[in-house]
């Protein structure tokens, strides 16, 4: 059987000047918007630089005399009725945003609650990673009513009236938003601004802009990734946050073409050892331990020796920053018009291993300490089947003289006697354990007659 062994990650640190890295990777956030990517309508969907300053060059006064010169990102097309500018800065501490707002009539109401259900709010979620947020409604101070904030904790803001609208500042602690580290190179935004007419009114119009506010000293990692791949910012098909080192915070972890990638400050990578882009069948991250960490799998076809396979494998950071391959199985072999497959599938931790470790609870609490709900951080297995009906021309005294993989896990065979296998992590150890049947389905009652 072939084997082919991924080339040698690489590792390049790219300078940290913030300046230079906003003008050299413009381009490239123009086009692009960090996963999870949400649907977007429209053109609510984009990315802003958010420029790295010194600690006291922004001051929360609402008068935004400190923007000048920060690129800004428009939603609304200008609209005097409902439309808004945002700018982005941060320093060691906080997340800076400054929202110009442009609304001809600014509607308050004394029934207002919470929510500014019936009047002008602004409303900002914040997040670093797939679930949880940072959030804030803001209801703009008018000449009969005071600002009104909900949410928004540990921040600290200051709003202004303008003659054809209103402006916020604002000063997120950066260790408020859910996700976030010194490795964690954006954070994903969704602000809206929900504009009434009338006290207690519906709401008239809403322009929302949602997307990645990326670190501009994070930037050159991307630009460098993109560049020693040979790739561009849509080629990108995995563009997650996540944290799959451990350490707090989260990366963003990348794949395209034959590449997959860690981004942070500085960037990893991997070629994969494939013919083409396109035989990259599936890559995704997964929470194997169920503790908040995850690994990026792939599963490749690989052609050769007048032939093919398929592999899945599971990629892990090491303490040292490199991408490494944890685990490789054998799922398919096709070779002289004879073809065996293996059907895989990921489910829950435990659910179907017949013997094997259990998972430690300390990880469980961990998940939770990291946001994760109480009791759901049971993680995933890989497990694989086989059935007579997925081998084609092979039977046991032919299929005897394939050489397996020296590099990947054996592929599971219908005459072996062992028909599904699980395979699972404890901590950085991939293990296997026999597979328990599928439980049975639950009979539908009969009606009573």
């Amino acid at each position: 059987m072939m084997s082919g062994r991924p080339s040698r990650p690489l590792k390049w640190n790219p300078p940290v000047a913030a300046a230079a890295a906003a003008a050299a990777a413009a381009a490239l956030v123009a086009g692009l918007v960090a996963a999870p990517r949400p649907a977007a309508a429209g053109n609510e969907a984009a990315g802003l630089i958010c420029q790295g300053v010194e600690p006291g060059v922004i001051d929360i006064d609402a008068a935004l005399d400190d923007w000048r010169g920060f690129a800004a990102l428009g939603r609304g097309e200008r609209s005097a009725d409902a439309s808004f500018d945002v700018r982005c800065a941060f320093d060691q501490d906080d997340l800076f945003i400054a929202v110009r707002v442009r609304d001809e009539r600014l509607i308050r109401s004394a029934r207002g609650g919470p929510d500014a259900r019936g009047e002008d709010a602004l409303h900002i979620s914040l997040r670093a990673q797939a679930a949880g947020a940072w959030t804030m409604l803001f209801a703009p101070g008018t000449r009969g009513f005071p600002s009104r904030r909900a949410g928004g904790e540990g921040a600290r803001a200051d709003d202004s009236l303008l003659d054809d609208g209103w402006q916020l500042e604002l000063a997120v602690p950066l260790r408020r938003i859910p996700g976030w580290g010194p490795s964690t190179p954006l954070v994903l935004a969704d602000l809206w601004y929900a504009d009434v007419d009338r006290a207690g009114g519906a709401v008239e119009g809403q322009p929302r802009l949602r997307g990645a506010l990326e670190f501009s000293t994070h930037l050159p990692a991307l630009r460098g990734f993109l560049s020693a791949a040979g790739l561009r910012a849509r080629d990108l098909r995995l563009d997650q946050l996540a944290d799959v080192d451990g350490m707090p915070g989260t990366e963003r972890v990348v794949a395209g073409g034959r590449y997959l990638g860690v981004l942070s400050d500085s960037f990893a990578f991997i070629q994969l050892p494939l013919a083409s882009p396109g035989d990259l069948l599936r890559v995704e991250l997964v929470d194997f331990d169920g503790d908040g960490r995850s690994s990026v799998l792939a599963h490749y076809r690989q052609l050769g020796g007048g032939g093919s396979r398929e592999v899945v494998t599971v990629w892990r950071v090491t303490p040292g920053g490199q991408l490494e391959r944890a685990l490789a199985v054998d799922v398919a072999l096709e070779l002289g018009g004879r073809r065996l497959t293996n059907r895989w599938s990921l489910v829950p931790a435990e659910t179907r291993r017949a013997g094997g470790k259990r998972a430690r609870p300390a990880r469980r609490e961990r998940r939770e300490r990291r946001g994760g709900p109480p009791g759901a951080a049971r993680g995933l297995d890989i497990l694989v089947e086989v059935a007579p009906e997925d081998s084609v021309g092979w039977d046991a005294a032919s299929f005897a003289r394939v050489t397996p993989s020296p590099d990947a896990r054996p592929i599971l065979t219908p005459w072996s006697g062992r028909s599904a296998v699980v395979y699972y992590f404890d901590g950085e150890e991939p293990l296997e354990a026999p597979a328990r049947p599928a439980p049975a389905r639950p009979h539908a009652a009969r009606p009573a007659r």
